[in-house]
């Protein structure tokens, strides 16, 4: 089963909204094994919320922004495809489960950050 390691804002447990108010990226150490398809990083964004500026919700402007630095990358010669899944308050990785995939990597997860949002 795949490791969620919350970083920032909070260390350890996945952070709240109120935890997110004032910050605009959440950091994780995601571990994944060989036989782990699939992990959910909460970010608590609500992301689909419509901004008063420009009128568009974080979602449909292409955000959050997800950002995967391999500590302990994949060992297989085939390589490794992980598909990212944009949600309102968390982000989902997935990768096929296969020899050689597991990967220990820092994730930072970003919303805009602006004045306006």
């Amino acid at each position: 089963m795949s490791t969620v390691n919350y970083l920032y804002p909070v260390a350890g447990a996945a952070p709240s909204s109120k935890a997110v108010s004032t910050v605009s990226k959440v950091t994780a150490q995601l571990v994944m094994t060989d036989l782990d398809t699939t992990a959910t990083i909460t970010t608590s964004f609500n992301s689909a919320l419509v901004s008063s500026a420009d009128g568009l919700s974080d979602l449909a402007a292409g955000f959050p922004e997800f950002e995967l630095n391999y500590t302990t990358a994949p060992t297989t010669t085939v390589s490794v495809n992980v598909a990212i899944a944009l949600g309102t308050n968390s982000v989902t990785v997935t990768k096929a489960a296969q020899a050689g995939s597991a990967f220990t990597g820092i994730v930072v997860i970003s919303r805009p950050a602006t004045v306006t949002r």
